[in-house]
């Protein structure tokens, strides 16, 4: 014993685990011990059970995921879906071919809407910004080969918004921060596709038409008003979502004026610091241009001018975004019209505190005057 201990023999040291096993099992396997573990069993393994069963016979086992590293370092990551979602869900993913990982699963938001036409097929996208572990052995992989394709089991989708109140708001706020960029776009879309079906409706196309126009389905009591807010301290980022809204918008042409549609982007910490530079000035100036002009595009021969007062401001936001006073502004305007806010958020603690108290104290003016009251969504950061 002694010499295979000095010269570090593994069948010493696994000798050793398998004896303190040994004597915690012969412990535990007397009396009250041994029911207690069969009641754990009994709970447990059902539930590690369910999510494999749900993946293999619910979505298969020769699913494929495409895999991109986006212009800001965001790790694209692309699924052929045949099942439906909202906004703001998850799903619970498990990589083949990464050894280890192939075991763990990885909860990731996605960051798209099912399609709208029955000869397209939908895809499930996730932006995921590496942060060291598996997702930095993602990002190396796929900088090596980008679009590569890697066999996945898919678990989900789960959590997600609620949609009757989302559609219930009249105006909405959809707050992001960091890497929560990517979670705000399926709000983007969505909010885009109903403004699309609420101008084809009203140009006389109905509700059943041929068009995949006519195939999306909005609530006639669907939101009026879609404010975004992007907080990042990285300047790459903010023209990526630039360049991400506005392929949204370009796909969703409406003339509707009713709708009103406003991206704000803060620059914080090291981003707010750089804006000074030359390089980094021109590459905003050329990322707003290039929002600009998709939103006010020629289409069909006829002028698009994105989702009728559709803007974004074209003056630097720096630091941290006022949620207070846009939390209060936006309230303000729907107690006076009696209509309903809702505001949506995944960012960081700080940030969800920020709005958790600003939407506190205006739902506490409820009680002197009889309005809807502000509705809050809040979304795990670390999963998205």
């Amino acid at each position: 014993m002694i010499l295979q201990f000095t010269e570090g023999n593994i069948f010493y040291w696994t000798g050793i685990v398998a004896l303190i096993f040994q004597a915690w099992l012969t412990f535990a396997s007397s009396g009250a011990f041994r029911d207690y573990f069969i009641a754990t069993a009994a709970v447990y393994v059902p539930c590690l059970v369910y999510p494999w069963l749900r993946t293999f016979f619910e979505y298969g086992i020769n699913q494929k995921a495409r895999i991109f590293v986006e212009d800001n370092g965001f790790i694209r990551i692309t699924i052929p879906a045949n099942f439906d979602w909202v906004p703001g869900q998850h799903c619970f993913l498990r990589f083949r071919g990464f050894g280890i990982h192939t075991l763990t699963s990885h909860p990731f938001t996605i960051c798209s809407l099912p399609s709208t036409s029955p000869h397209e097929q939908s895809h499930i996208t996730f932006y995921v910004r590496h942060r060291g572990g598996f997702t930095t052995r993602l990002y190396h992989h796929a900088m090596k080969r980008p679009g590569v394709s890697v066999p996945v089991f898919v678990d989900g989708p789960y959590g997600g918004i609620d949609p009757h109140k989302y559609h219930s708001s009249d105006r909405l706020i959809v707050i992001a921060g960091g890497s929560g960029a990517g979670w705000s776009l399926p709000f983007v879309e969505q909010f885009a596709r109903c403004c699309l079906a609420q101008a084809t409706k009203e140009a006389g196309a109905g509700e059943e038409s041929t068009s995949d126009a006519g195939r999306v389905r909005c609530s006639p009591t669907a939101p009026r008003s879609l404010r975004v807010i992007l907080a990042t301290s990285d300047t790459a980022t903010r023209m990526w979502f630039h360049k991400s809204v506005g392929d949204l918008l370009s796909k969703y042409p409406s003339q509707n004026p009713s709708f009103d549609l406003d991206v704000q982007v803060y620059l914080t910490g090291q981003a707010e610091q750089q804006t000074h530079l030359p390089d980094v000035l021109a590459d905003l100036e050329t990322a707003e241009t290039s929002f600009a002009e998709i939103a006010n595009m020629q289409k069909d021969g006829a002028e698009y001018e994105g989702l009728g007062k559709s803007s974004v401001e074209s003056q630097e936001r720096h630091g941290r975004p006022p949620f207070p006073d846009i939390i209060q502004e936006e309230a303000a305007q729907v107690a006076e019209s009696g209509q309903a806010l809702g505001v949506f958020v995944c960012g960081p603690d700080t940030m969800q505190n920020d709005v958790r108290n600003a939407v506190a104290k205006a739902n506490l003016k409820v009680l002197k005057s009889p309005t809807c009251g502000v509705y809050l969504h809040l979304e795990h950061f670390s999963w998205a």
